[in-house]
């Protein structure tokens, strides 16, 4: 039964390596198809990010108490019903709710498939060995899911359709990772720590609802949209950003009523406030436990620099990742099919980045290695860009007749990759064992901040201006990375001296 476990796993992070990676196609499709501007498709970035960050911080300490098994069939089966309903998309707002599924349901998955590893592998060469194999999985979806969703795209017809077939295929693969997982059978006693009971649905959630920080994170949010009307009219020359307030408040208002209202009935099921903190405040705690680690953590030099330098980096990354589609179809004037095969052509320059850094850093000092990624980058927007001036190639282009530039951009992949685990791996390795969870949880929250802010801000430059300024605005994060970066190296040798 360990097999189909096994193999269960593999097709969710081969599906969802698909699905999260799919942004850029779908950013560029909906442009084609529903006329949005690159300001509104923007935001797709910020409705797959953020639900990632903010439910696997709610979430992530109760769910081997609620069931890894059962948290991974939610997640299977959100995914599976929206992949299936998606081919029938007639407006923009289906790709909103696709990406608030995608995060919510990656969230579930990749914190259950993780835990579940240890339950279904021996020993210590077993775990690393099938992480490092679901890992190359993972990959090969990225790599893979540009090509799947370029042979459904019509270059001759920018309103068709036609490429939202491709969503039959990511829906029967869903469904057959969701039907694999109910057959099989999951002993998950090991995931619980000693004397630790099982929660059902409603009790978890009646914690997470009852909790301050859940409460006040709804509650400043939705704050922050109630003014996004009178915010929208003072930046009126940005369409985008009216929308992105306009749909985001009402989803918003929704929940802080849905939490109030859950907050209410808990309290008097229970008698009275005392009562219900009586019974469960060791629980509801741990929520804001959890937060208050990570708040801690803020206030320390060495973390405060790192989390700049991650929000910057991912900021650079998703900017590149997400508008290479659109960028190629606008600016290098390839066919739409062609110009998400360069997502493709970029994820591998990032796997061959990542695998090449491994070695390297062995060898070399992170720093070194980080500086020269950098100014790699900065060198490729400074080369590649100018190349593109006055570019128009043909319809009929293919990859052995597209210019210089179409290949040297991709370039960028290779440069960025080794950045984000270098650094990662700086932090953790300088705070003790105690402070990674938290460390992680902010980790988290900050890449999907990072990647959300780069998306908005790359698509909005693109549209009031064009590709070529949005992607020459990068210099300026990867100036202010390399200068974050170097204080980073300044802070871990001083606390490895102190050490």
């Amino acid at each position: 039964m360990k097999n189909s476990i096994k193999l269960s796993l593999y097709i969710n992070y081969f599906v969802f390596a698909i699905l999260l990676n799919s942004v850029g196609a779908v950013i560029l499709q909906v442009q084609r198809n529903f006329d949005v501007t690159k300001g509104a498709a923007s935001v797709l970035e910020g409705f797959k990010d953020l639900p990632i960050a903010f439910v696997s911080f709610l979430v992530a300490s109760f769910l081997p108490r609620y069931g890894l098994k059962k948290s991974m069939v939610i997640g299977l089966g959100l995914v599976s019903v929206f992949c299936f309903v998606m081919p029938f998309a007639n407006d923009f707002w289906y790709f909103k709710m696709l990406f608030l599924v995608i995060g919510v349901s990656f969230a579930l998955i990749k914190v259950t498939v993780y835990a579940t590893i240890g339950l279904v592998t021996d020993g210590t060469k077993g775990h690393s060995s099938f992480m490092s194999s679901l890992e190359g999985v993972f990959m090969v979806g990225v790599l893979l899911g540009n090509v799947l969703f370029s042979l459904f795209i019509d270059d001759a017809n920018p309103k068709s359709a036609f490429w939202l077939n491709t969503y039959w295929i990511l829906g029967a693969l869903s469904l057959l990772a969701l039907l694999l997982l109910l057959r099989s059978k999951l002993d998950e006693s090991q995931a619980l720590k000693e004397g630790e009971n099982s929660l059902n649905g409603k009790e978890m959630f009646g914690l997470i609802f009852t909790s301050k920080v859940f409460i006040s994170l709804l509650v400043t949010i939705g704050l922050l949209f109630v003014v996004g009307d009178p915010l929208a009219t003072l930046l009126k020359n940005s369409e985008s950003l009216s929308e992105s307030f306009a749909t985001i408040k009402i989803v918003l208002r929704l929940a802080i009523v849905f939490a109030y209202i859950m907050y209410v009935v808990r309290l008097r099921k229970n008698g009275s406030e005392e009562n219900s903190v009586a019974n469960e405040g060791r629980l509801v705690n741990q929520v804001d436990r959890d937060f208050m680690s990570m708040f801690k953590l803020i206030v320390l030099p060495l973390v405060l620099v790192f989390i700049l330098g991650v929000f910057l980096f991912v900021l650079i990354e998703q900017s590149f990742q997400t508008w290479t589609p659109t960028f190629y179809e606008d600016i290098l004037k390839v066919p739409a099919s062609m110009s998400i095969q360069a997502g493709a052509v970029l994820a591998g320059a990032f796997a061959i980045g990542r695998f090449a850094a491994g070695f390297i850093l062995k060898k070399v000092h992170w720093f070194v290695v980080v500086s020269v990624c950098i100014i790699g980058c900065a060198a490729v927007v400074l080369i590649a860009l100018p190349l593109t001036k006055g570019l128009n190639v043909g319809t009929d282009v293919t990859w052995l007749s597209a210019p210089l530039v179409a290949y040297l951009f991709p370039l960028m992949g290779v440069f960025l990759s080794p950045i984000y685990p270098s650094i990662n791996s700086v932090i953790l390795s300088s705070l003790p064992n105690h402070m990674h969870s938290a460390m992680s949880g902010l980790i988290v929250v900050f890449s999907a901040l990072g990647g959300t802010t780069g998306s908005i801000i790359t698509g909005n430059v693109f549209e009031r201006y064009d590709g070529q300024t949005a992607f020459y605005m990068s210099l300026i994060p990867m100036a202010l990375l390399l200068i974050a970066l170097f204080f980073l190296k300044k802070l871990t040798e001083k606390a490895a001296a102190e050490a």
